[in-house]
């Protein structure tokens, strides 16, 4: 199996990396991004940054408040396209495996300890493990620098998705 994941520490954004990223491959390939299955109801690139946006701004206010995984299958050019925001537990990895088995590639989230990156490297044929963290950058560039790590990481699976779906 072909798999692309973002491993690293809890709350370190890998799963609003992927919402984006979802959000991108939907503006990126228009109609051709045709969704064979979502667990979110008619998932829209305004309504997962809406999302996003309401995310990080509680957590700005201090709220809590809880970031709701999903997944989405895309049929793109003939290629089937799996992308999951699930992968704090191995149990839910495992599911989001089972469910892109007949995937050309797959997108996750990964913790960087412990079961599900040990899972991943067992399932994985083909694939990337992307390191994914927050800085610890004192100063005032602090800010820019985790989403200028998330504008790296986007990049890099931006482009892999490109080379699967143009081979």
């Amino acid at each position: 199996m072909n798999v692309v994941a973002l491993f690293g520490n809890g709350e370190s954004g890998k799963t609003t990396v992927l919402k984006l990223f979802i959000a991108a491959v939907m503006e990126k390939y228009g109609s051709k991004a045709v969704i064979a299955e979502s667990s979110a109801k008619k998932p829209t690139p305004i309504s997962l940054r809406k999302e996003i946006d309401m995310f990080e701004a509680m957590k700005k206010r201090g709220e809590d408040c809880d970031f709701h995984d999903m997944y989405v299958i895309f049929e793109i050019g003939g290629r089937r396209i799996g992308i999951t925001t699930d992968g704090d537990k191995e149990s839910e990895l495992r599911m989001a495996m089972e469910r892109f088995s007949d995937c050309d590639l797959c997108f996750c989230a990964a913790r960087s300890k412990g079961d599900t990156l040990a899972y991943l490297r067992k399932v994985t044929k083909k694939g990337f493990l992307i390191l994914h963290r927050q800085h610890q950058v004192l100063g005032e560039r602090a800010a820019d620098m985790r989403p200028r790590q998330a504008r790296a990481n986007f990049a890099m699976v931006q482009s892999l998705l490109d080379e699967i779906v143009f081979q």
